[in-house]
């Protein structure tokens, strides 16, 4: 596994100076500009882990999420200041990165994936109502019919222990319409 190592831009200089003369003399080497987004393979002492540097905003949740698919295939942890609410949003931002429609077209590749300390299941939450929906908005309306999309419904109502009542048919002309419903699912009003 491959140690992420997350640095905030203006954060760069004081993480610089608490390394290693090794790590320090190799970013002189390399040259390395701290610019957000930057990434450098960080030289590896004997028996470590794997190391990458990633200059990063100092903003949560676009600090890691371009990184899924610019970082090789693999697994990574992250070593960040980030904790708390701000783990939470890089966790989401990472997700949100990683996320992509393949039902008609399968990814090139998979992303980078991300292990994080205990503590983000809200965020892991929030990835996965978020993917659904993506998922149901990138689906083109041909594939897509009301009765997917109450389909849907009912799954995630029986996921979770939820009621879900569809009204379809000759019983929604019976029952009348909501104000704005324009299509055959009808909402309770």
């Amino acid at each position: 596994m491959t140690t992420l190592v997350a640095v905030a831009k203006d954060d760069f200089d004081r993480w610089r100076d608490s390394q290693t003369t090794a790590v320090r003399t190799w970013l002189e080497r390399i040259r390395f500009k701290n610019d957000v987004g930057t990434i450098a393979w960080l030289p590896v002492a004997a028996d470590g882990p794997t190391r990458a540097l990633v200059i990063t905003s100092s903003d949560a949740l676009t600090a890691v999420a371009d990184l899924p698919y610019r970082l090789p295939e693999g697994d990574y942890q992250l070593e960040s200041e980030f904790a708390g609410a701000d783990l939470e949003r890089a966790v989401l931002g990472w997700g949100l990165g990683a996320y992509r429609f393949n039902r008609y077209k399968k990814s090139e590749r998979n992303p980078a994936r991300l292990f994080a300390q205990q503590g983000i299941e809200p965020a892991i939450r929030q990835l996965d109502a978020i993917a659904l929906v993506r998922d149901l908005i990138n689906t083109p309306a041909s594939d897509m019919l009301p009765s997917d999309l109450a389909a849907a419904a009912e799954a995630l109502a029986a996921e979770f222990g939820g009621e879900c009542n569809v009204t379809v048919g000759e019983a929604l002309l019976e029952r009348g319409t909501c104000a704005g419903a324009t299509s055959s699912i009808q909402r309770s009003c």
